[in-house]
Protein backbone atom coordinates (compact mmCIF):
# COMPACT_ATOMS: atom_id res chain seq x y z
CA UNK A 1 0.00 0.00 0.00
CA UNK A 2 1.53 2.95 -0.66
CA UNK A 3 1.94 6.13 1.52
CA UNK A 4 -1.10 8.26 -0.04
CA UNK A 5 -3.19 4.99 0.27
CA UNK A 6 -2.17 4.88 4.28
CA UNK A 7 -2.26 8.45 5.32
CA UNK A 8 -5.83 8.79 3.60
CA UNK A 9 -7.17 5.85 5.41
CA UNK A 10 -6.15 6.96 8.68
CA UNK A 11 -7.33 10.15 7.89
CA UNK A 12 -11.47 8.68 6.72
CA UNK A 13 -10.99 6.81 10.12
CA UNK A 14 -10.60 9.86 11.91
CA UNK A 15 -12.86 12.02 10.12
CA UNK A 16 -15.53 9.17 11.21
CA UNK A 17 -14.68 8.58 14.48
CA UNK A 18 -14.75 12.84 15.10
CA UNK A 19 -18.72 12.13 13.55
CA UNK A 20 -19.94 9.09 15.74
CA UNK A 21 -18.26 11.71 18.75
CA UNK A 22 -20.69 14.15 17.62
CA UNK A 23 -23.56 12.32 17.10
CA UNK A 24 -23.69 10.14 20.08
CA UNK A 25 -25.67 11.72 22.85
CA UNK A 26 -25.07 10.76 26.11
CA UNK A 27 -27.78 10.50 29.22
CA UNK A 28 -27.48 12.25 32.36
CA UNK A 29 -29.64 11.00 35.32
CA UNK A 30 -29.54 14.02 37.89
CA UNK A 31 -31.74 14.50 40.79
CA UNK A 32 -32.13 17.84 42.81
CA UNK A 33 -29.70 19.81 44.51
CA UNK A 34 -32.18 21.73 46.51
CA UNK A 35 -36.57 21.49 46.03
CA UNK A 36 -38.62 23.03 48.58
CA UNK A 37 -42.71 24.57 48.63
CA UNK A 38 -43.81 28.00 48.71
CA UNK A 39 -47.13 28.64 49.99
CA UNK A 40 -49.61 31.45 49.36
CA UNK A 41 -53.17 32.57 49.15
CA UNK A 42 -55.26 32.48 45.81
CA UNK A 43 -56.89 35.50 46.72
CA UNK A 44 -53.96 37.61 46.86
CA UNK A 45 -53.40 38.02 50.90
CA UNK A 46 -50.60 37.46 52.96
CA UNK A 47 -51.90 34.54 55.52
CA UNK A 48 -49.33 31.85 54.15
CA UNK A 49 -46.31 34.07 53.31
CA UNK A 50 -44.20 32.79 56.15
CA UNK A 51 -44.29 29.15 56.20
CA UNK A 52 -42.21 26.58 53.71
CA UNK A 53 -41.26 23.07 53.25
CA UNK A 54 -38.22 21.35 52.16
CA UNK A 55 -39.28 18.25 54.09
CA UNK A 56 -40.05 14.84 52.03
CA UNK A 57 -43.21 15.94 49.78
CA UNK A 58 -43.58 19.02 47.34
CA UNK A 59 -46.85 20.47 46.60
CA UNK A 60 -48.61 22.18 44.08
CA UNK A 61 -52.02 24.11 42.96
CA UNK A 62 -54.45 24.72 45.86
CA UNK A 63 -56.01 23.46 49.02
CA UNK A 64 -59.35 23.30 49.88
CA UNK A 65 -59.05 26.00 52.02
CA UNK A 66 -57.77 28.17 49.40
CA UNK A 67 -54.19 27.61 49.90
CA UNK A 68 -52.07 28.13 47.26
CA UNK A 69 -48.63 25.82 46.90
CA UNK A 70 -45.95 26.12 44.05
CA UNK A 71 -42.75 23.92 43.56
CA UNK A 72 -38.86 24.59 43.33
CA UNK A 73 -36.61 22.47 42.10
CA UNK A 74 -32.71 23.54 41.09
CA UNK A 75 -30.11 20.64 39.54
CA UNK A 76 -26.28 20.75 39.59
CA UNK A 77 -25.44 20.44 35.95
CA UNK A 78 -21.14 19.64 36.65
CA UNK A 79 -21.85 16.31 35.72
CA UNK A 80 -22.14 17.55 31.90
CA UNK A 81 -19.05 18.23 30.13
CA UNK A 82 -18.25 21.83 29.19
CA UNK A 83 -18.98 21.80 25.53
CA UNK A 84 -21.32 19.26 25.38
CA UNK A 85 -24.67 20.33 23.13
CA UNK A 86 -27.76 19.23 24.99
CA UNK A 87 -30.08 17.80 22.84
CA UNK A 88 -32.99 16.49 25.06
CA UNK A 89 -34.34 17.51 29.07
CA UNK A 90 -36.75 15.85 30.35
CA UNK A 91 -37.97 16.29 34.21
CA UNK A 92 -39.45 13.49 35.89
CA UNK A 93 -42.02 13.52 39.40
CA UNK A 94 -43.02 11.36 41.14
CA UNK A 95 -47.00 12.13 42.26
CA UNK A 96 -48.15 10.75 45.51
CA UNK A 97 -52.05 11.96 45.92
CA UNK A 98 -53.88 14.38 44.17
CA UNK A 99 -57.63 15.95 44.19
CA UNK A 100 -57.46 16.84 40.82
CA UNK A 101 -56.36 16.50 37.21
CA UNK A 102 -55.13 19.47 35.32
CA UNK A 103 -51.99 20.81 33.23
CA UNK A 104 -48.90 21.40 35.00
CA UNK A 105 -46.54 23.79 33.99
CA UNK A 106 -42.69 24.19 34.21
CA UNK A 107 -41.18 28.03 34.67
CA UNK A 108 -37.80 29.07 34.34
CA UNK A 109 -36.94 31.44 37.51
CA UNK A 110 -35.07 34.45 37.61
CA UNK A 111 -33.76 35.09 40.50
CA UNK A 112 -31.83 32.37 43.73
CA UNK A 113 -33.25 30.99 46.58
CA UNK A 114 -32.60 29.14 49.39
CA UNK A 115 -33.98 25.68 50.75
CA UNK A 116 -33.21 25.73 55.06
CA UNK A 117 -34.49 23.81 57.53
CA UNK A 118 -38.83 23.87 57.33
CA UNK A 119 -39.71 19.90 57.04
CA UNK A 120 -44.04 19.84 57.18
CA UNK A 121 -43.60 15.98 56.87
CA UNK A 122 -46.70 14.55 55.14
CA UNK A 123 -48.39 18.14 56.29
CA UNK A 124 -49.64 19.85 53.05
CA UNK A 125 -50.16 23.23 55.25
CA UNK A 126 -46.43 23.80 55.45
CA UNK A 127 -44.82 25.24 58.63
CA UNK A 128 -43.06 28.55 59.68
CA UNK A 129 -40.06 29.42 57.44
CA UNK A 130 -36.63 29.44 58.97
CA UNK A 131 -34.24 31.65 58.21
CA UNK A 132 -33.00 31.38 54.59
CA UNK A 133 -35.84 29.19 53.30
CA UNK A 134 -37.92 30.29 50.33
CA UNK A 135 -41.53 31.39 50.95
CA UNK A 136 -43.91 33.23 48.74
CA UNK A 137 -42.95 36.18 49.50
CA UNK A 138 -39.10 35.88 50.14
CA UNK A 139 -36.40 34.48 48.32
CA UNK A 140 -34.48 34.22 51.38
CA UNK A 141 -36.83 34.58 54.69
CA UNK A 142 -37.04 36.56 56.03
CA UNK A 143 -34.58 39.31 54.79
CA UNK A 144 -34.42 39.08 50.88
CA UNK A 145 -37.75 39.30 48.62
CA UNK A 146 -38.81 38.22 45.50
CA UNK A 147 -39.55 41.19 43.16
CA UNK A 148 -42.75 39.66 42.36
CA UNK A 149 -44.44 37.54 45.22
CA UNK A 150 -45.26 33.61 43.84
CA UNK A 151 -41.61 33.72 42.66
CA UNK A 152 -39.34 35.61 40.12
CA UNK A 153 -40.06 33.49 36.63
CA UNK A 154 -40.48 33.65 33.20
CA UNK A 155 -44.15 34.12 32.05
CA UNK A 156 -43.72 31.66 29.32
CA UNK A 157 -43.46 28.08 30.45
CA UNK A 158 -40.55 26.42 29.54
CA UNK A 159 -42.47 22.84 29.36
CA UNK A 160 -45.94 21.64 30.63
CA UNK A 161 -47.98 18.63 31.18
CA UNK A 162 -51.42 17.54 31.51
CA UNK A 163 -51.15 15.69 35.06
CA UNK A 164 -53.64 13.27 36.32
CA UNK A 165 -54.24 11.28 39.78
CA UNK A 166 -52.08 9.89 41.84
CA UNK A 167 -49.69 6.71 42.17
CA UNK A 168 -47.02 7.44 38.92
CA UNK A 169 -44.36 9.12 37.84
CA UNK A 170 -44.89 11.92 35.08
CA UNK A 171 -42.27 13.28 32.46
CA UNK A 172 -42.68 16.71 31.42
CA UNK A 173 -41.63 16.70 27.62
CA UNK A 174 -38.36 18.03 26.53
CA UNK A 175 -39.08 21.36 24.21
CA UNK A 176 -36.32 24.17 22.69
CA UNK A 177 -36.88 26.35 25.65
CA UNK A 178 -35.85 23.83 27.84
CA UNK A 179 -33.11 22.20 26.15
CA UNK A 180 -32.48 26.13 25.66
CA UNK A 181 -32.57 26.52 29.99
CA UNK A 182 -30.25 23.99 30.77
CA UNK A 183 -27.44 25.19 27.78
CA UNK A 184 -27.87 28.66 28.64
CA UNK A 185 -26.99 27.59 32.71
CA UNK A 186 -24.06 25.17 31.33
CA UNK A 187 -22.70 28.53 29.86
CA UNK A 188 -23.36 30.96 32.93
CA UNK A 189 -23.81 28.50 36.21
CA UNK A 190 -24.31 31.66 37.94
CA UNK A 191 -27.99 31.80 35.88
CA UNK A 192 -28.61 27.85 37.20
CA UNK A 193 -31.95 29.39 39.38
CA UNK A 194 -33.74 26.23 38.54
CA UNK A 195 -37.58 25.68 37.54
CA UNK A 196 -40.43 26.51 39.64
CA UNK A 197 -43.59 24.01 38.85
CA UNK A 198 -47.23 25.51 38.71
CA UNK A 199 -50.69 23.54 38.38
CA UNK A 200 -53.84 25.08 39.32
CA UNK A 201 -53.67 28.33 41.40
CA UNK A 202 -57.40 29.68 41.50
CA UNK A 203 -59.53 26.30 41.62
CA UNK A 204 -59.74 25.24 45.31
CA UNK A 205 -59.26 21.27 46.30
CA UNK A 206 -57.16 20.91 43.09
CA UNK A 207 -54.64 20.55 45.20
CA UNK A 208 -51.22 17.57 44.36
CA UNK A 209 -48.45 15.86 46.35
CA UNK A 210 -45.17 15.21 44.55
CA UNK A 211 -42.01 13.61 45.95
CA UNK A 212 -39.21 15.30 46.78
CA UNK A 213 -35.35 14.84 46.66
CA UNK A 214 -35.85 13.85 51.11
CA UNK A 215 -38.15 11.04 49.94
CA UNK A 216 -37.46 7.94 52.02
CA UNK A 217 -37.56 5.93 48.35
CA UNK A 218 -35.19 6.86 45.86
CA UNK A 219 -36.76 5.73 43.13
CA UNK A 220 -39.62 8.22 43.73
CA UNK A 221 -37.41 11.33 43.80
CA UNK A 222 -37.43 13.79 41.16
CA UNK A 223 -35.36 12.85 38.19
CA UNK A 224 -33.94 15.51 35.28
CA UNK A 225 -32.94 13.48 32.60
CA UNK A 226 -30.25 15.30 30.39
CA UNK A 227 -29.83 14.20 26.31
CA UNK A 228 -26.26 15.52 25.49
CA UNK A 229 -23.81 15.56 22.88
CA UNK A 230 -19.99 15.17 24.17
CA UNK A 231 -17.68 17.78 22.43
CA UNK A 232 -14.69 15.98 19.79
CA UNK A 233 -11.50 15.56 22.53
CA UNK A 234 -9.15 18.26 21.36
CA UNK A 235 -5.59 18.41 21.95
CA UNK A 236 -3.41 21.31 22.75
CA UNK A 237 -3.77 23.92 19.61
CA UNK A 238 -6.84 22.20 17.87
CA UNK A 239 -9.84 23.42 16.67
CA UNK A 240 -12.71 22.00 16.35
CA UNK A 241 -14.37 21.25 12.78
CA UNK A 242 -18.52 21.02 13.29
CA UNK A 243 -19.71 17.54 12.26
CA UNK A 244 -21.32 18.42 8.52
CA UNK A 245 -17.01 19.52 8.32
CA UNK A 246 -16.11 16.04 9.59
CA UNK A 247 -18.12 14.38 7.06
CA UNK A 248 -17.52 16.48 4.44
CA UNK A 249 -13.95 15.80 4.25
CA UNK A 250 -14.28 11.98 5.16
CA UNK A 251 -16.61 11.61 2.39
CA UNK A 252 -13.62 13.81 0.13
CA UNK A 253 -10.99 11.61 1.14
CA UNK A 254 -13.02 8.42 0.40
CA UNK A 255 -13.53 9.59 -3.07
CA UNK A 256 -9.86 10.61 -3.41
CA UNK A 257 -8.81 6.45 -1.58
CA UNK A 258 -11.41 4.82 -4.26
CA UNK A 259 -9.56 7.09 -7.49
CA UNK A 260 -5.96 6.42 -6.16
CA UNK A 261 -6.55 1.99 -6.98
Amino acid sequence: MSSIKKVARCLVAACLALAWLGAAAVEYRLTPIADTTVFGDNQGGQTFDGLSDGGPNLWLSTTQGGQTRRALLRFDLSAIPSGSQVTSVQLAMYEIRARGNHVVSVHRLLNAWGEATSDAGDSGSGVPANPGDATWSHRFYPSVPWTQRGGDLVPQASTSLFVGFSGETYTWPSTPQMVADVQGWMADSASNHGWIVIGDDVTDGSAKRMASRENGVASLRPVLVVQAEPPAPLTEGDTPLPLWASLLLGAGLLSLLRRSR
